[in-house]
């Protein structure tokens, strides 16, 4: 089976992580696999592996109609069985080409679920009608989490063509590294005595950074040796500004830290003690997932499909209530930290069962065979 994947760009995010793994592992599997990306340069590309990848060079937001010319020339050349597309705009594209590509199956990868797209641009809010009007070109609709399926159904999305396939997280790649952990607490300048707790998102009002200032702010009163870490960046500096504001004016300016982005993950979760996810809306929320494997007790807002990835080990909260997240804080850091760490363990086996990168990439092997050996609906 030859795919071909087509994203904006390798830049990192959950997202792109996962299109990396499951087109290596289709790839470890026998299969004839590219990759073509709006913008060169990602730092995932190095990642790939057996691999082709191409780029597109999109000269940005208005470059249309060469950019799909240049999509369906490349198309041509690899003779693709299956273009499969991941996020809104690509999927846009994908189906956009659909009509002028004779025997290519065109799939799409959903990843979010509920959005308050009143929070974002208009461009952001027509490219999801779009994406929901188009949606009947494509052959078939893989969601990566039930929440996501759901929403994309509500929205306009055929019921019949969508399947549910959660991530898959790679286990090796994400591992406790205690000692990699222990530098960075000691680079944060956080000493053995005390407890660290992180968010890792990117700063954007979905992730809900205001909730997880408030929750710190409350659980500090409580706990004296507490300290905070945000790790994530992103292009919306009002909204950063706002928050760096806020955190000034619960007087955590001492015991929080604006880590920015870091690459190398497996290193962060394990100098955490608890990784929050405060989201307002997710799909399958890969932080959740990592720092788990990690082997790293989470408490979630009860988003997406949130509160069936942490089970019954970690601690689900309602969205947009820090009250409640400092609460859960206080109640899991009272605790031991032998129990903290039995917590861990059991996570990371969780993950190893339920959502590991083999499961992942068998259920889409097994998806993509069923969409070309069955007939073309979208016609």
């Amino acid at each position: 089976m030859k795919v071909l994947f087509l994203i904006r760009s390798l830049d990192p995010g959950g997202a792109e992580l996962q299109l990396v793994t499951l087109a290596n592992g289709l790839a470890g599997s026998g299969h004839d696999v590219s990759v073509a990306v709006f913008y060169p340069g990602g730092e995932l590309e190095s990642k790939l592996e057996g691999v082709s990848l191409h780029s597109l060079n999109k000269g940005g937001r208005w470059d249309l109609i060469p950019f799909l010319l240049r999509l369906k020339r490349l198309v041509n050349t690899l003779g693709p069985d299956v273009l499969h597309s991941f996020l809104g705009t690509a999927n846009a594209f994908g189906a956009l080409l659909r009509p002028f590509l004779p025997g290519v199956k065109v799939v799409w990868g959903v990843r979010s679920a509920e959005m308050n797209l009143e929070n974002y641009g208009w461009v952001h809010r027509a490219h999801y009608k779009a994406e929901c009007l188009l949606s009947r070109f494509a052959s078939k609709i893989i969601a990566n989490s039930e929440a996501g399926l759901e929403y994309a159904v509500k929205s306009g999305f055929p019921r019949g063509r969508c399947v549910f396939i959660p991530n898959g997280i790679d286990v090796e790649s994400f591992r406790p590294m205690p000692e990699e952990g222990k530098a960075l607490r000691a680079e944060w300048g956080v000493s053995d005595d005390e407890l660290l707790v992180g968010i890792v998102a990117r700063i954007d009002p979905i992730k809900n950074y205001d909730m997880f200032l408030r929750a710190a702010a409350r659980a500090s009163e409580s706990l004296p040796k507490l300290r905070f870490v945000c790790v994530g960046s992103g292009g919306n500096s009002e909204y950063a500004a706002t928050l760096l504001a806020t955190s000034r004016e619960l007087g955590l300016e001492q015991s929080l830290i604006w880590a920015g982005h870091i690459g190398d993950m497996p290193s962060v979760y394990s100098a955490l003690d608890v990784t929050c996810l405060t989201s307002s809306g997710e799909g399958f929320p890969n932080a959740l997932c990592e720092s788990m494997a990690c082997g790293t007790v989470c408490i979630s807002t009860d988003v997406g499909d949130a509160a069936q990835i942490v089970g019954e080990i970690g601690q689900v909260v309602p969205s947009g209530q820090p009250v409640a997240l400092g609460e859960a804080l206080c109640s899991l850091l009272r605790q031991p930290r032998e129990r903290l760490a039995e917590l861990g363990r059991a996570s990371r086996m969780r993950i190893k069962e339920k959502y590991g990168v083999s499961l992942m990439v068998q259920r889409t092997e097994s998806v993509l065979h069923e969409v070309l050996g069955g007939p073309d609906e979208t016609k």
